[in-house]
């Protein structure tokens, strides 16, 4: 399993929920810079510190309360990212051994299936 953040996985190596044989540290990758697109938009990388992008002045000056832009919203699980990045209209930019893909926040959660037992 791949390391960033561990907010989530930290938990649930605690929980017994995962255990993987191996972990592999990415937090040091160059994926922690913030960028402007040429349409528009911001290229966010996944290294990103949520509190970094709360800071960022590009980010805030695009209104929502989920970077803390109101003081009646408040994160109450790390999941509310993907909520707030599907709000967004987010496009996730993957790169594997096909290349690089694009995939709208819509379609990059899917439920994990599970092995018959």
């Amino acid at each position: 399993m791949f390391l960033a953040g561990g907010t989530n996985l930290v938990d649930h190596l605690k929980l017994g929920i995962a255990s993987p044989e191996l972990l592999v540290d990415v937090s040091r990758l160059p994926l922690d810079r913030i960028e402007p697109m040429a349409d528009g938009g911001l290229l966010v990388g996944a290294g990103v510190r949520n509190s970094v992008m709360a800071a960022d002045p590009q980010l805030r000056r695009r209104y929502h309360a989920i970077l803390g832009a109101s003081e009646q919203c408040v994160a109450v699980h790390p999941s509310d990212m993907a909520v707030a990045l599907t709000a967004l209209n987010a496009v996730v930019h993957v790169l594997g051994r096909g290349g690089q893909r694009r995939i709208p926040m819509t379609g990059f959660h899917r439920a994990r299936r599970r092995a018959a037992a």
